[in-house]
């Protein structure tokens, strides 16, 4: 039978003379470029670019994005804070408490952010955070100022926006 600890011991013995960090890790794939990132970069640039004047003319401009399945984590002790010549020190062990999912919207001009957290992600769940924001009181209400909504249907971030 073999002995954990001597394993462990000629492992870490080992590592050493050949200059191994098993602890250390760097990520090596990345993104692909994508072809069209010079395009899409410019639709949102123009599309966000003129926010603050817009926002002037009582027509906002929001950012909106949704992220589904986030991990509702709780560590099983507290974290221990910096002190002098030691570091924050984390547990790493937690207790899962399930899902939830994060619908955020971003007021361009303005800065302003809000945000729905719930449990699910339908389609009645976000359009009812769409119309949220459409439905705040104007700066200038009754202008008859022209709405462009847009919405940037699935993809990655930066993806396509489609005026509604």
């Amino acid at each position: 039978m073999i002995n954990v600890y001597n394993e462990f011991f000629l492992f870490c013995a080992r590592s050493k003379d050949v200059d191994l960090n098993p602890h250390r890790v760097r990520g090596w794939l990345d993104a692909k470029p994508d072809p069209q990132f010079a395009e899409k970069c410019h639709d949102i640039c123009q599309t966000y670019r003129p926010a603050p004047e817009r926002a002037t003319a009582g027509i906002p401009t929001f950012s909106i994005d949704e992220m589904t399945g986030i991990q509702a984590l709780e560590r099983i002790a507290p974290t221990l804070p910096v002190r002098p010549g030691r570091v924050e020190r984390r547990e790493f062990e937690y207790t899962r408490h399930g899902t939830c999912t994060l619908i955020a919207s971003f007021n361009v001009a303005t800065g302003a952010a809000s945000a729905d957290i719930g449990e699910t992600r339908t389609e009645e769940d976000f359009a009812a955070h769409l119309v949220a924001p459409v439905q705040q009181p104007r700066i200038a209400p009754g202008d008859g100022q022209p709405q462009h909504p847009l919405l940037r249907v699935g993809g990655p971030p930066g993806g396509r926006a489609h005026r509604l």
